[in-house]
């Protein structure tokens, strides 16, 4: 008999997952790379990028792998400065209305600040979210997702994450949590294949189709 996965949780990834934030990651990126004297980046080179795992991003923009996630929280407060060239995915806010209609609990778990994340809800009316779960570690979204479900006191069984970047299908392979990988973000579908998601998303409807 087919073992069926109740899902209660949805937990969303943030920047690249729910909104596209390409022009603020961009210049806030490029006001640390210009003091430290990494590669800075334009929009033409986005694509390319996507197409990079992780290890050849750092190498990309001359930055080491191992200094990144101390440059986090300096990243995102000089994003907040361009924060207003944020934009929510189209399909995204209904998907959430949906979820949280059907009886989910939503989250969301990113390095992005929760104060960055809390300021673009709160222009687009999204009410849906409960939870929001902030590191500036780029490897710790395992440890996010341990402390979300012993938080919320429910099995990993019954979460789904929700994101579009190598590192969440990592992490959620740790946990032993569903994943469902969206191909509108950061990544590539070449660069994840490998990994192996358990779903891969061309449209914020079909996230709803599979969760039901």
């Amino acid at each position: 008999m087919e073992v069926v996965t109740i899902t209660k949780t949805i937990i969303f990834d943030f920047d690249g997952t729910m909104v596209d934030s390409k022009k603020a990651l961009i210049a806030g990126w490029n006001k640390l790379a210009r003091k430290a004297n990494y590669r800075e980046m334009k929009l033409s080179d986005i694509e390319a990028f996507r197409q990079l795992s992780l290890k050849a991003k750092s190498e990309f923009l001359r930055c080491p792998l191992i200094k990144i996630p101390f440059l986090m929280p300096k990243f995102y407060s000089v994003y907040r400065d361009s924060i207003d060239e944020v934009e929510i995915i189209n399909g995204i806010k209904e998907l959430m209305d949906s979820l949280k209609g059907r009886g989910y609990e939503i989250g969301i778990i990113s390095t992005n600040s929760k104060e960055n994340i809390s300021i673009i809800l709160k222009r687009y009316n999204i009410s849906s979210v409960s939870k929001i779960y902030s590191s500036t570690s780029v490897f710790g979204k395992d440890k996010l997702l341990r402390k979300f479900v012993r938080e919320q006191r429910i099995p990993f069984s019954q979460v789904t994450y929700i994101g579009d970047e190598e590192r969440d299908i990592i992490a959620c392979k740790k946990v032993n949590v569903r994943m469902i990988w969206v191909d509108w973000g950061y990544d590539s579908q070449e660069v994840i294949e490998k990994h192996s998601p358990d779903y891969m998303v061309h449209t914020p409807e079909e996230i709803l189709s599979i969760i039901g």
